[in-house]
This record gives structure tokens, C-alpha cells and sequence, in this order.
């Protein structure tokens, strides 16, 4: 099962499989859940357990994966001469013309308007 939800996780999972951020996310952590079955959100809201586990979740996403979101946008902002996915920055030509794109390494330029 796949879940965005941090309770219905720890509600319905023997094992949480924790994902890094990002396009070329691998896996972060593994939980396993050992909670009596069969579990039940009311009984569980009070369990030092149950808040155990779902705080250790929030802990991996909000703490420990922040800080590569951190370096992640750093890394953006500051450009390198290539794309977000890591391909190289392309001017396309005429097509008419015989010549290629041309590859830059800056931000792209701005297209200046004729009519003032």
C-alpha cells in the first residue's frame, strides 16, 4: 500500500518503507510496526506506542529529509549551465539554417520585445 498519511500508516502497516525526496528517490528508512492486531484508531489515539511510531515517521520526514530539501534548492538556485533533470541548456536555431542548437551555461536569456 502506498500512503501520504502518516496514522492511516502506522494504523494499517506492519512495516513503513520510508522514501527520500525527489525525483531520484530511494529508500530512506524502514519501520517495523509491532502493534497488536487488530488496531483500532480510537484505542491506538492514547498508546505511547502508536505515538512512538507515528512521531518517528514524522521525525524522518520533517527532520531528517528537510535538510536535503535544504541543499536541494540550493543547488537549483544556483545555476550551473544545466537543466533541473541535469541536461545541458539548449537555444534552439532556425530550423531553416544549417546549424544546431547552441548549448549555454547561464540562466537562459531574456527575449527582448521590438515594439516599446
Amino acid at each position: 500500500m502506498v500512503t501520504h498519511d502518516v496514522d492511516e500508516a502506522v494504523l494499517l502497516s506492519d512495516k513503513i518503507v520510508m522514501m527520500t525526496n525527489g525525483p531520484a528517490a530511494t529508500i530512506g528508512e524502514v519501520l517495523s510496526v509491532d502493534l497488536p492486531r487488530p488496531r483500532s484508531r480510537v484505542a491506538l489515539a492514547d498508546s505511547p506506542q502508536y505515538l512512538q511510531y507515528r512521531k518517528a515517521v514524522i521525525d524522518f520526514l520533517y527532520t531528517r529529509q528537510a535538510h536535503v530539501e535544504k541543499r536541494r534548492s540550493k543547488a537549483r538556485s544556483e545555476p550551473e549551465g544545466r537543466s533541473e533533470i541535469g541536461l545541458p541548456r539548449q537555444i534552439p536555431t532556425d530550423p531553416s539554417s544549417n546549424t544546431s542548437s547552441r548549448v549555454i551555461t547561464g540562466p537562459l536569456p531574456l527575449k527582448r520585445s521590438s515594439a516599446r
